[in-house]
């Protein structure tokens, strides 16, 4: 692999059918110094310190996807200094995560997160809400496993799309002022155990899109209830669009709010 060192596109790689050979391969990688995009699945724990050395060296790399081995966790707990993966725009970490890896936040080309299935317990966003560069963030399948999520004054100050789904865990969604502030659609989904909207929601003055999706019926009617109480005060009221779909007798209904 180590002679291909011109390559610039290298997905997906299987390092489930690499057998013994799979530390060399990972090792191999940090070779390909040209490479853009690299897609890496059944990542195994004891890969993580390999695989670290060889990201080092990709200063050219633009995106990055890692998939873990079935249960295993992604390990990624070696501190990346500010010159490493200098123009990664594309993070996507699908597997489980003791906690966010060190040195995330000092990506700052990163444009698109995305984190799948991690498992996290501590609120991922602390670490992360200072990505200068950020547009997308995406929290999938059980990524988070805690109750609560704040966005905090001062954080996120470019991101554009936030997508939450199937974290079931999730009960509470906080939003101070000041927080992203160019913050355009919201996008939750299966997110059951949530009752109501995010608190703070009105205070993202530049929404323009909101969908509610295969949320628990308590939610659906405390959100609809509330936009008939509150007419122009609704906290949603600013927004030119509001989408709920849920399951109504075993067919998707749309609710135009």
């Amino acid at each position: 692999m180590g002679r291909l060192l011109c390559l610039q596109k290298l997905c997906y790689i299987d390092l489930a059918d690499a057998g013994g050979d799979r530390i060399k391969i990972v090792r191999e990688i940090g070779k390909l110094t040209q490479l853009r995009r690299l897609g890496i699945t059944k990542l195994r724990r004891e890969d993580g310190k390999e695989l670290y050395s060889s990201l080092a060296k990709l200063t050219n790399l633009r995106s990055l996807n890692i998939e873990s081995f079935e249960e295993e966790s992604i390990d990624l707990e070696y501190p990346l200094s500010p010159s490493t993966l200098p123009f990664l725009r594309t993070l996507e970490l699908q597997g489980r995560l003791e906690r966010i890896p060190q040195g995330i936040g000092s990506l700052n080309a990163l444009i698109r997160l995305n984190l799948i299935g991690s498992r996290l317990q501590e609120d991922p966003l602390q670490y992360i809400q200072g990505l200068p560069n950020l547009l997308l963030l995406k929290l999938y399948r059980g990524s988070y496993e805690g109750q609560e999520l704040s966005f905090k004054a001062g954080g996120f100050q470019r991101l554009h799309t936030l997508s939450l789904s199937r974290l079931e865990g999730l009960r509470w969604v906080r939003v101070e002022k000041e927080s992203m502030p160019l913050l355009h659609n919201v996008v939750m989904w299966h997110c059951e155990s949530m009752r109501e909207m995010p608190v703070g929601i009105e205070h993202l003055e530049n929404l323009k899109y909101v969908d509610f999706t295969d949320m628990a019926e308590e939610f659906v009617e405390r959100l609809i209830d509330e936009k008939r109480k509150e007419g122009d005060q609704w906290r949603l009221a600013h927004v030119p669009e509001v989408v709920v779909y849920n399951r109504v007798n075993g067919k998707w209904k749309t609710r135009q709010l």
